[in-house]
């Protein structure tokens, strides 16, 4: 049964087209609608995590401001309904690096269309479907069937929430002591360095492990 979303109250109008994110599928329109799918509101049940600038805006607001254009499809069934619409939508979704999550389902119905652009804001690991799309494979399966990729793609770099090395490193001299440390995580090109950084600039044992070594 399809499930028909509830109209916006607030149509956006641009000139630019349109985005959804991390992807963030473009389309060209004139009235362009954002959906945000399976939000965690974790922040709202959490004030304390809030930054002074963010209490302040949850203050004046009494709740955290959203865009006029924004609909909220907490269920995947709203989420999956997204399809059914025709026009321009910028539709942001988890990704799980496109392997998981409601994005993929997202993929699977616009990665063929040459009127989209796929925006990644997010690293995506190899061996991933956001690698394989990233790394401009021409055709990726998606639950089990095989999609040409038309849609234009794009990455937006700098926005990882993770430490880069110099953090890492920083973190790992606070530990105390000299632990042996493995490194089981990450790709070759970064991690192979950063067991080098260790190994001198930290003076411990670090090993780069190999499959079955430990």
């Amino acid at each position: 049964m399809a499930h028909e979303l509830p109209p916006l109250p607030y149509p956006y109008e641009s000139l630019e087209p349109h985005i959804d994110t991390q992807t963030m599928q473009i389309h060209h329109g004139k009235h362009h609608q954002a959906y945000v799918t399976n939000l965690n509101t974790a922040l709202d049940k959490h004030p304390e995590l809030h930054d002074a600038e963010a209490r302040a805006a949850r203050r004046n607001a009494g709740r955290m401001p959203a865009l006029p254009n924004l609909k909220l499809c907490r269920s995947a069934e709203e989420s999956m309904a997204i399809s059914l619409l025709r026009g321009g939508a910028i539709i942001i979704a988890g990704s799980g690096m496109c392997s998981g999550g409601r994005i993929v389902h997202h993929l699977k119905h616009n990665i063929t269309q040459r009127e989209c652009d796929v925006i990644f804001t997010g690293f995506q690991a190899v061996g991933t479907l956001g690698r394989a799309i990233v790394d401009g494979r021409e055709h990726v399966r998606i639950h089990g069937e095989r999609f040409k990729v038309n849609a234009r793609i794009h990455t937006l770099g700098g926005f990882s929430a993770h430490g880069d090395q110099e953090d890492l490193l920083r973190w790992h001299a606070g530990v105390g002591g000299k632990p042996h440390t493995y490194l089981v995580h990450g790709e070759a090109a970064i991690s192979g360095p950063m067991t080098r950084g260790l190994q001198v600039g930290v003076l411990l044992s670090a090993l780069l492990p190999v499959i079955s070594q430990l």
